[in-house]
């Protein structure tokens, strides 16, 4: 039996989560594919990255949806963005897939949206972080934001497979809210 990608399993929780009066953001837009999904099944979406070719990627991906708004600029800068209360946020730390390798999301503006995202974030709501740990950063990053949560009243939920390396998936949620 094949395990599910970090992906499918970040999606299959969307599925079953959200519905059409919620409020998204996608903070690491990358190819637009989180975005197109939340755009799918959210009255309201908000998409970051500050690389150009993520943006015309989910532009293209998401034009027919008036709903989501994209966004050219660090995920760190979202409470300029966002002013009403988020049901769910993605973030998928790392790279543009096919991209430039050298472009990363850091681990210090990542916090900063982490930590802006949950002020944002409704008591009902949901943060899913997938973290990509196969380079440096991603490994930094991961500790980081972890190392912060667990200092915080938050529960924690995360996934990964036995492969070494492999991304890792971690939902958070306020406390009270079951995962």
């Amino acid at each position: 039996m094949k395990h599910p990608t970090i992906t499918e399993l970040s999606h299959l929780f969307m599925k079953q989560y959200l519905t059409n009066d919620m409020v998204a953001a996608d903070c690491t837009a990358g190819n637009g594919n989180d975005t197109l999904f939340l755009a799918q099944l959210c009255k309201r979406v908000y998409s970051f990255d500050i690389q150009t070719q993520a943006i015309e990627n989910t532009r293209q991906k998401t034009q027919t949806y008036d709903h989501v708004t994209v966004i050219q600029d660090s995920h760190a800068n979202i409470k300029q963005y966002i002013h009403e209360p988020l049901d769910f946020a993605i973030f998928n730390f790392g790279y543009l897939p096919k991209g430039d390798h050298s472009i990363t999301t850091m681990a210090q503006t990542s916090l900063v949206a982490v930590q802006d995202c949950l002020e944002l974030l409704k008591e009902s709501g949901f943060v899913c972080l997938c973290f990509y740990v196969g380079h440096l950063e991603g490994k930094k990053e991961m500790e980081t934001i972890i190392q912060y949560l667990k200092t915080q009243p938050l529960l924690l939920s995360s996934y990964q497979t036995h492969v070494p390396q492999a991304p890792v998936l971690y939902l958070v949620s306020k406390k009270g809210n079951s995962l």
